[in-house]
Protein backbone atom coordinates (compact mmCIF):
# COMPACT_ATOMS: atom_id res chain seq x y z
CA UNK A 1 0.00 0.00 0.00
CA UNK A 2 2.71 2.55 0.93
CA UNK A 3 4.78 1.52 -2.32
CA UNK A 4 1.66 2.31 -4.25
CA UNK A 5 0.93 5.49 -2.38
CA UNK A 6 5.00 6.32 -3.14
CA UNK A 7 4.37 5.74 -7.25
CA UNK A 8 1.34 7.56 -7.55
CA UNK A 9 3.07 10.65 -6.37
CA UNK A 10 5.74 9.97 -8.35
CA UNK A 11 3.98 9.79 -11.23
CA UNK A 12 1.74 13.26 -9.62
CA UNK A 13 5.56 14.92 -9.21
CA UNK A 14 6.61 13.82 -12.85
CA UNK A 15 2.69 15.30 -14.44
CA UNK A 16 3.45 18.15 -12.09
CA UNK A 17 7.18 18.67 -13.57
CA UNK A 18 6.22 17.53 -17.08
CA UNK A 19 3.46 20.45 -17.21
CA UNK A 20 5.81 22.53 -15.35
CA UNK A 21 8.22 22.61 -18.34
CA UNK A 22 5.44 22.71 -20.81
CA UNK A 23 4.49 25.54 -19.30
CA UNK A 24 8.05 27.44 -19.56
CA UNK A 25 8.48 26.27 -22.78
CA UNK A 26 4.85 27.98 -23.80
CA UNK A 27 5.73 31.33 -22.13
CA UNK A 28 9.23 31.21 -23.87
CA UNK A 29 7.29 30.51 -27.38
CA UNK A 30 4.90 33.31 -27.14
CA UNK A 31 7.37 35.83 -25.69
CA UNK A 32 9.71 34.65 -29.30
CA UNK A 33 6.39 34.80 -31.11
CA UNK A 34 5.47 38.72 -29.37
CA UNK A 35 9.37 39.75 -30.18
CA UNK A 36 8.69 38.76 -34.02
CA UNK A 37 5.24 40.71 -34.16
CA UNK A 38 7.13 43.57 -33.22
CA UNK A 39 10.29 43.02 -35.25
CA UNK A 40 7.63 42.38 -38.64
CA UNK A 41 5.62 45.45 -37.67
CA UNK A 42 8.58 47.45 -37.32
CA UNK A 43 9.96 46.30 -41.14
CA UNK A 44 6.36 46.62 -42.35
CA UNK A 45 6.97 50.48 -41.12
CA UNK A 46 10.19 50.96 -42.53
CA UNK A 47 8.91 49.21 -45.73
CA UNK A 48 6.37 52.24 -46.16
CA UNK A 49 8.66 54.75 -45.39
CA UNK A 50 11.23 53.16 -48.21
CA UNK A 51 7.88 53.23 -50.64
CA UNK A 52 7.09 56.84 -50.04
CA UNK A 53 10.93 57.91 -50.32
CA UNK A 54 11.19 56.18 -53.31
CA UNK A 55 7.80 57.66 -54.92
CA UNK A 56 9.55 61.11 -53.95
CA UNK A 57 12.62 60.48 -55.56
CA UNK A 58 10.69 58.90 -59.26
CA UNK A 59 8.67 62.35 -58.89
CA UNK A 60 11.55 64.27 -58.79
CA UNK A 61 13.94 62.06 -60.87
CA UNK A 62 10.65 62.65 -63.41
CA UNK A 63 10.50 66.60 -63.03
CA UNK A 64 14.35 66.54 -63.18
CA UNK A 65 14.40 64.85 -66.47
CA UNK A 66 11.88 66.99 -67.79
CA UNK A 67 13.60 70.33 -66.78
CA UNK A 68 16.91 68.71 -68.39
CA UNK A 69 14.81 68.10 -71.40
CA UNK A 70 13.45 71.17 -71.74
CA UNK A 71 16.94 73.08 -70.73
CA UNK A 72 18.56 70.83 -73.57
CA UNK A 73 16.17 71.95 -76.15
CA UNK A 74 16.48 75.44 -75.47
CA UNK A 75 20.09 75.50 -75.87
CA UNK A 76 19.66 73.98 -79.15
CA UNK A 77 17.24 75.90 -80.21
CA UNK A 78 19.35 79.12 -79.13
CA UNK A 79 23.00 77.42 -79.75
CA UNK A 80 22.36 74.92 -83.01
CA UNK A 81 26.33 73.07 -81.95
CA UNK A 82 26.25 73.32 -78.20
CA UNK A 83 26.72 69.98 -77.73
CA UNK A 84 29.49 69.84 -80.69
CA UNK A 85 31.58 72.87 -79.22
CA UNK A 86 31.17 71.55 -75.90
CA UNK A 87 32.95 68.07 -76.72
CA UNK A 88 35.65 69.58 -78.85
CA UNK A 89 36.64 72.27 -75.34
CA UNK A 90 36.24 68.85 -73.27
CA UNK A 91 38.80 66.54 -75.81
CA UNK A 92 40.69 70.38 -75.65
CA UNK A 93 41.12 70.39 -72.25
CA UNK A 94 41.90 66.64 -72.00
CA UNK A 95 44.73 66.69 -74.53
CA UNK A 96 45.86 69.64 -72.51
CA UNK A 97 46.07 68.15 -69.37
CA UNK A 98 48.15 65.46 -71.56
CA UNK A 99 50.54 68.33 -72.82
CA UNK A 100 51.16 70.64 -69.73
CA UNK A 101 50.28 68.36 -66.77
CA UNK A 102 49.42 70.17 -63.44
CA UNK A 103 51.95 71.11 -61.04
CA UNK A 104 52.23 69.19 -57.33
CA UNK A 105 50.33 70.76 -55.07
CA UNK A 106 51.99 73.31 -52.07
CA UNK A 107 53.22 71.17 -49.40
CA UNK A 108 50.86 71.02 -46.16
CA UNK A 109 51.60 74.55 -43.59
CA UNK A 110 53.43 73.75 -40.77
CA UNK A 111 50.89 73.91 -37.30
CA UNK A 112 50.53 77.55 -35.99
CA UNK A 113 51.50 78.70 -39.79
CA UNK A 114 49.50 81.68 -40.78
CA UNK A 115 50.74 82.61 -44.02
CA UNK A 116 48.03 82.55 -46.95
CA UNK A 117 48.38 81.15 -50.41
CA UNK A 118 47.66 82.95 -53.51
CA UNK A 119 46.33 81.85 -56.65
CA UNK A 120 45.45 84.27 -59.44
Amino acid sequence: MELQKMLITLHRDQRLLRVSELQAQWREVSERERRARLRNQQLLRDFQRVEEAMGELSEHNAAMSRIRTEYERQLEKRFPSWQKKLEEKWRAAQQSKQVHPLPPPPPPAEPGDRSVLVCF
